[in-house]
């Protein structure tokens, strides 16, 4: 199984390029999301909408953006259907529920791969 390719942002804040700079090589067109989530969809149902809110309160900070509007999406139309306890839920449902999850970095795992630049208070000694 091929493992997902971590994005450049989370090399660089984890320092993995300047450990192994040639790591950034080809990495240099990787796109870049212009703006934040935003609001939900008006299509969304009402419950599906505050779903929206829930997860983007929960996402951890700066890993939603714009270009992941159409994926949050699909989470909460996933959540509204397995919240609902409807009879034709199936394993794939609960799948996908989980990639989902996975790829927002909502759950333990994934959380613990997601590295977010902590702020260093003005301390001169931060870059060392």
């Amino acid at each position: 199984m091929i493992r997902p390719r971590k994005p450049s942002n989370v090399l660089e804040m984890s320092g993995a390029f300047r450990k192994n700079p040639k790591r950034a090589i080809g990495r240099t067109n990787e796109p870049i999301p212009s703006g934040e989530i935003g609001e939900p969809p008006e299509h969304l149902n009402e419950r599906e909408r505050e779903l929206w809110h829930e997860f983007v309160r929960e996402c951890p900070q700066g890993v939603a953006k714009n270009s992941d509007r159409f994926a949050l999406m699909a989470l909460c139309k996933i959540a509204y259907k397995i919240e609902s306890g409807g009879f034709d839920l199936t394993a794939a449902d609960y799948a996908m529920l989980k990639t989902y999850l996975q790829q927002f970095g909502m759950t333990p795992v994934s959380r613990s791969m997601v590295q977010v630049k902590q702020d260093d208070n003005g301390n001169e000694f931060s870059e060392i």
